[in-house]
């Protein structure tokens, strides 16, 4: 009997830590959110644990800051009138992430070479949590 294996990248939600000044997407959210994220995080790696036997590996992408559509920390700039330039200073790389990036990260996940990873949070942002 061949034993067939599926590799899984499951991305979690779309992330921003943002530290000081006010500069919150979530207002008075912020419990909601850390809960909900919390969550997902534990969700990830609990369930990487009970596949993980079956050479199945589930891992998660926290992404931030990415000039792609509906990306959280676009929408809340332009909610508080902040201009992409400013925006992009708050980055350790000074630029938004690029698409190409995180479908590059999502295919390593999804590759052969990640099938050591399981239950990991791999956090794409420019460094924006680092700081």
């Amino acid at each position: 009997m061949k034993i067939h294996y599926t590799r899984t990248a499951c991305k979690s939600l779309n992330s921003i830590h943002i530290k000081g000044g006010g500069r919150s997407p979530f207002g008075g959210r912020r419990a909601l959110y850390a809960a909900t994220k919390g969550g997902i995080i534990g969700l990830t790696k609990s369930a990487a644990l009970q596949v993980a036997a079956e050479n199945i590996s589930i891992n998660a992408i926290a992404s931030c800051a990415f000039d792609i559509p509906d990306d959280m920390f676009l929408r809340w700039i332009d909610d508080h009138h902040v201009s992409r330039k400013d925006a992009e200073g708050w980055l350790p790389i000074k630029r938004l992430g690029k698409p190409e990036e995180i479908a590059a990260a999502t295919l390593y996940l999804a590759s052969d070479e990640a099938r050591f990873l399981v239950g990991t949070v791999l956090t794409i942002d420019g460094g924006f949590t680092a700081q």
